[in-house]
């Protein structure tokens, strides 16, 4: 909504489009932001929405959903599982990573960014976006995803955090993985 056309002399992209329905006979344009979460998504995804006509007043739809699907809700019958480990319930096998990448994510816990995140190759990696490298929580609403199959370098793409404990008592968190296909259809859907 407030992106600029350089092209007229920065104007601003819906203005613009405003401006080019009326000179086509639409008298009555709205143009407003909406969430996906609003209309049932359990994702949050905001869009400008333009809505147009010739012959009578126009309103954005309301929004249908008072409460926002998170993934804890979204994922409640799944059970944690890891990068490479199978799983009898369609879509639900996650892929494989790279063992530094299941290491750092052993330390994560939900709601944090991997510290100090390595690549596939064990690198360090340059990257500093916010949702990159980093964990949902359960009462998160979903975000649009941004994956790279294989890494855990994308938005907002690994679940939540398990604690667990191994052999020698010491805490560790399990679901080290990207979200798997089940959940991005579910999700995203």
């Amino acid at each position: 909504k407030k992106a600029k056309v350089k092209k007229l002399g920065e104007v601003c992209v819906s203005e613009h489009i405003k401006s080019e329905l009326e000179k086509l006979g639409f008298k009555y344009v709205k143009i407003g932001i909406q969430d996906a979460a609003d209309f049932g998504a359990p994702m949050m995804r905001n869009r400008t929405i333009i809505i147009a006509s010739k012959e009578k007043n126009v309103d954005l739809p309301v929004a249908l959903t008072p409460k926002h699907i998170t993934y804890g809700e979204m994922a409640a019958d799944l059970d944690p599982i890891d990068a490479g480990e199978y799983s009898e319930i369609e879509y639900y096998t996650p892929s494989k990573l790279p063992e530094c990448q299941i290491e750092q994510l052993r330390q994560t816990p939900s709601g944090e960014r991997v510290k100090n995140p390595k690549t596939a190759k064990g690198n360090f990696s340059k990257c500093r976006f916010a949702g990159s490298y980093h964990r949902l929580k359960n009462e998160d609403v979903m975000h649009s995803a941004l994956t790279n199959n294989g890494e855990i370098s994308g938005f907002f793409t690994i679940p939540p955090a398990v604690e667990a404990i191994d052999e020698n008592g010491k805490k560790y968190f399990k679901n080290c993985r990207t979200l798997t296909m089940l959940e991005m259809f579910r999700g995203f859907g």
